[in-house]
């Protein structure tokens, strides 16, 4: 009975491992990830559809609708940068760093969304919610681009947890897209601002969680399941 070899054993190892891409430093990775969201917004606005406000508009002078656009910029960053961190082996402490701006940031957005609904006035128009859905549509497609270029870094890194990096991934970029709608849009409903604006990352990624793990794992592997 023949024995195997060392260098026959190191062959056949050799043999079975296939190729990988090469992760970039996360600094790129993320500005990789939010500079389709630039461009994608300087051809909205170059088109006359997404145009921020007048200078003179009352919304720069409200504190509670610059919560709301400045909470939402903070998701965006730390929601992404926390998921790119997240598949990415050592970062552990900048994942962390990420979910703790992403967690102020939403505290940001959501106080002034709740603190500008208590001083309103009795709904208007009860229709509200349904600009509310084209503001959401929006908002994801705004970040739609800057969403699926996270999600290929995140799939061909380890992608130890898909279900959690890719709702992350996809909650950032609707964050950024939500930004730029907030800015932009003239409705003044208090309701639709928290539903259509503050809250548009979490309700698409809510919305997306489970298909996008499913997704992820079909289309990339998966170390472990979350």
């Amino acid at each position: 009975m023949s024995t195997t070899s060392a260098e026959d054993r190191i062959r056949d190892l050799v043999a079975d491992l296939h190729p990988v891409r090469r992760i970039p430093p996360l600094r790129v990775a993320v500005a990789w990830t939010v500079l389709p969201w630039l461009v994608v917004v300087a051809l909205e606005w170059g088109l006359g559809r997404a145009r921020p406000r007048a200078l003179g508009d009352p919304f720069w002078s409200s504190p509670f609708a610059l919560a709301i656009l400045s909470g939402l910029l903070v998701v965006g960053l730390g929601s992404t940068a926390a998921a790119l961190a997240s598949s990415v082996p050592d970062r552990a402490r900048t994942m962390r760093w990420g979910l703790v701006a992403c967690a102020i940031g939403a505290g940001i957005a959501l106080g002034g969304a709740l603190l500008q609904l208590s001083g309103a006035l009795p709904i208007a128009d009860p229709g509200w919610w349904r600009g509310s859905l084209g503001c959401l549509g929006h908002a994801f497609g705004l970040g739609l681009v800057s969403g699926l270029v996270a999600l290929r870094f995140i799939g061909t890194a380890a992608m130890w947890r898909p279900r959690a990096s890719s709702t992350l991934a996809v909650a950032g970029a609707v964050a950024l897209g939500a930004g730029v709608v907030h800015a932009t849009c003239r409705a003044g409903e208090t309701y639709h601002q928290l539903v259509a604006h503050a809250l548009a990352p979490a309700i698409v990624a809510a919305l997306l969680v489970i298909p996008l793990g499913l997704a992820m794992r079909r289309l990339y592997g998966a170390r472990s399941s979350d």
